[in-house]
């Protein structure tokens, strides 16, 4: 075994008979463990609230734990049970592997409410872990399955599935008691966008009369769910009046509303909302490509200096192209405050200074990552994430067979991940040299050419951090010519 200390981890847990256990429990049973078995105890990490089944969000504190084990900081490390550290079988493998890779001879991992002590630098300590792991794996599987299957049900018998009773136009969703006046306001709103009215404008128009979200608390009153007194977005109101609550009903599932609730009011007839919801359907859903026709649009680098909104490429009827701040999700409508620049003058400004940038950085002896080598990394990380959807999909199936199969998945994903760390490190990058530069800037037929245009773009990204516009001095923004003073560069080298 290794003489290093012992580093312990905790995350709010539930015991196998359902209580709780908080993490200043569980870091007390780790301590008592480690002094029982006579093991130096290293530093706590700790991630309360946060979960380890597929899926879960990154946990800060392990991935600094696993980064310290990398470092060779730990012989070990302490857990509550084992399924605090991972319900992953791909987290569980990455950790042998990293034992492995870095040869940590006697690294163990501990469990302090079985007293289990499961050696990864031996085969079958590694082997048993593994098994632990793809057990909690299972587990998880299967709740979420009779957790989905129980929320079907409620949802056909008409009993909503969680949440707050008060909602937007009702006061107690669950006995169908109706919020008068806002059951009013959806009427309204879903006669006028059957009209032809946009919702944009539907919204707009409920801003200027003051009409706006109501504060929703918890069904005991002691906590407040959704802050009152704000007003409607598009995607806000668009969300109200998809409710299949509208009509009575829990949900909407392959054309058909199931689940009658309880109350003989509603707030809009059947034929009326499926009606509304081919409408709202039917509407052009987010914007318009332009990644082609504009060179700075996908890269999301230029900002509207005033109201601290991307600008984006756009096509007046009686102007030359420009970049216009025509969207801003934090506004009333989600719109922006409309200055725009020229297209071409800013394209030809930040190409200028972009390849500026790289002369001078190859003239410094900088550094960077061969154009085919990102190529190949970009390969392998869309080959890992369909290894990983395709080990999410079997593990779903609990089929008694699979064991091998998933064996076989998660040495892929292990050896993808261990293949993209090793290509994105320092080492596979090589002196640039200023003719380098000018071959990847221009590579290609010409300036339309795809290859140059996805190349030119990869190579502005790295070379700015922000590329800000102003609005003019002296007026609205009517001047033909382009102005360059307006443009506020920051390029990635400066602070």
């Amino acid at each position: 075994m290794s003489d290093l200390p012992v580093a312990t981890y905790d995350r709010v847990s539930v015991s196998r008979n359902g209580r709780s256990v908080s993490c200043e429990e569980q870091h007390k049973d780790n301590a008592d463990c480690l002094n029982e078995l006579n093991l130096k105890r290293g530093a706590r990490y700790s991630d309360p609230g946060r979960k380890a089944s597929p899926g879960a969000p990154e946990r800060p504190q392990w991935n600094r734990l696993m980064d310290a084990v990398r470092a060779g900081l730990w012989g070990g490390v302490c857990v509550w049970d084992i399924d605090r550290a991972t319900r992953d079988g791909v987290v569980g493998a990455s950790m042998c592997d990293i034992v492995g890779q870095h040869r940590l001879t006697g690294f163990r991992v501990i469990s302090a409410s079985t007293n289990e002590v499961f050696d990864l630098s031996a085969q079958e300590g590694a082997a048993a872990f593994m098994t632990r792991v793809m057990d909690g794996e299972r587990e998880v599987i299967k709740l979420r399955r009779r957790v989905a299957r129980r929320m079907r049900r409620k949802a056909k018998a008409g009993e909503t599935t969680g949440g707050p009773r008060r909602r937007f136009g009702f006061v107690d969703i669950t006995t169908g008691t109706l919020h008068a006046a806002e059951a009013a306001l959806i009427r309204e709103a879903a006669t006028r966008i059957l009209a032809g009215e946009r919702i944009g404008a539907v919204a707009r128009d409920w801003a200027e009369r003051g009409i706006t979200t109501p504060e929703i608390r918890t069904n005991d009153g002691t906590r407040i769910v959704h802050k009152g007194g704000v007003n409607f977005t598009i995607q806000a109101l668009k969300q109200q009046l998809r409710r299949p609550a509208l009509t009575g009903h829990t949900r909407f599932s392959e054309g058909v509303l199931v689940g009658r609730m309880p109350g003989e009011r509603t707030i809009l007839d059947i034929p009326t909302w499926l009606e509304l919801q081919s409408t709202l359907g039917s509407a052009r859903r987010g914007r318009p490509a332009t990644d082609d026709k504009y060179l700075l649009t996908s890269l999301k680098l230029v900002t509207c200096d005033s109201c601290d909104s991307r600008m984006s490429g756009h096509s007046p009827t009686d102007r030359a192209p420009r970049y216009r701040c025509c969207y801003n999700p934090n506004n009333v409508g989600a719109k922006g405050c409309g200055q725009s620049i020229s297209a071409a003058g800013l394209e030809e400004l930040v190409q200028e200074a972009a390849l500026e940038w790289w002369i001078r950085a190859a003239r410094r002896g900088h550094h960077a990552r061969p154009m085919d080598l990102d190529q190949e990394i970009q390969h392998l990380r869309r080959r890992l994430e369909i290894v990983q959807q395709t080990y999410v999909q079997e593990l779903e199936r609990l089929a008694p067979d699979m064991h091998h199969l998933l064996t076989v998945l998660v040495n892929e994903i292990t050896r993808l991940r261990t293949e993209i760390e090793q290509r994105t490190s320092a080492n596979d990058l090589i002196k640039i040299t200023e003719a380098a530069v000018i071959g990847n800037w221009n590579i290609g037929m010409d300036d339309h050419d795809p290859a140059r245009r996805a190349n030119r773009r990869r190579m502005i990204s790295q070379a700015f951090r922000t590329i800000r516009i102003r609005r003019f001095n002296d007026g609205p923004d009517r001047r033909p010519t382009f102005d360059r003073s307006r443009v506020l560069i920051q390029l990635s080298d400066e602070g």
